[in-house]
């Protein structure tokens, strides 16, 4: 019998999808397959988003602990994550004074968004690996893991992509032993849909959250 325990790599429990999915769905028999449409789905919008995580967590791109960020080559900096809730450090480059946040300061930043603007007319020079930040992003709802504090996060602040994930779920256990299946790497392992069995609501869910978009 498979345990209601999701991974900080999961962005829905078992209990919220088999509360969804209603009567044909709540014996235990069938637990073990929607864990694993759980996984699978959740790698689906790492990997359709071009996220790492949307758990909350810290960035430190100094060179050492994690790549310097590329500059843009001009005043605006997406990050690779949001929403950014904290900003410890900043430099344009290595050699640089650590900047200020403020609009009577050296920069402000969108948190929703991940975009970090210069002010007075400076830029991020266009050059690979140049820029310092240390940074807090993602989601961070209560709970008693990491994982939970994921899902309620997620409840909290972008409903639309939570309900979306547990949409795409029920639209595969419907044709559960029917597809016709594509890869797609996950960090739980490599997962296999094929694309058009994306529903067009959810697409659009998760296009909102694509930080390609956002670059």
């Amino acid at each position: 019998m498979a345990v209601d325990i999701l991974s900080s790599f999961d962005l829905v429990s078992l209990g919220r999808v088999k509360e969804w999915l209603g009567k044909t769905a709540q014996s235990g028999d069938h637990d073990a397959l929607l864990q694993r449409l759980i996984h699978a789905v959740s790698g689906w919008v790492h990997s359709f988003c071009g996220r790492d995580s949307f758990l909350s967590q810290t960035y430190t791109h100094d060179g050492t602990t994690m790549r310097r960020l590329p500059g843009s080559g001009t005043e605006v900096l997406v990050l690779p994550n949001a929403p950014v809730t904290t900003i410890t450090t900043l430099k344009r480059a290595p050699d640089e004074s650590a900047l200020t946040r403020g609009w009577d300061k050296d920069y402000v930043c969108d948190p929703w968004d991940g975009s970090v603007v210069l002010l007075d007319g400076a830029v991020f020079e266009d050059m690979d690996e140049s820029v310092e930040i240390t940074y807090t992003a993602g989601y961070f709802g209560s709970g008693a893991s990491a994982a939970q504090r994921l899902e309620f996060g997620l409840e909290e602040h972008a409903a639309d992509l939570l309900q979306s994930v547990v949409d795409q779920i029920e639209a595969m256990w419907k044709m559960r032993g029917q597809q016709t299946l594509v890869s797609v790497a996950g960090e739980s392992g490599t997962f296999a849909f094929q694309p058009d069995l994306l529903l067009p609501h959810v697409r659009a869910a998760w296009k909102r959250y694509s930080r390609a978009a956002m670059s």
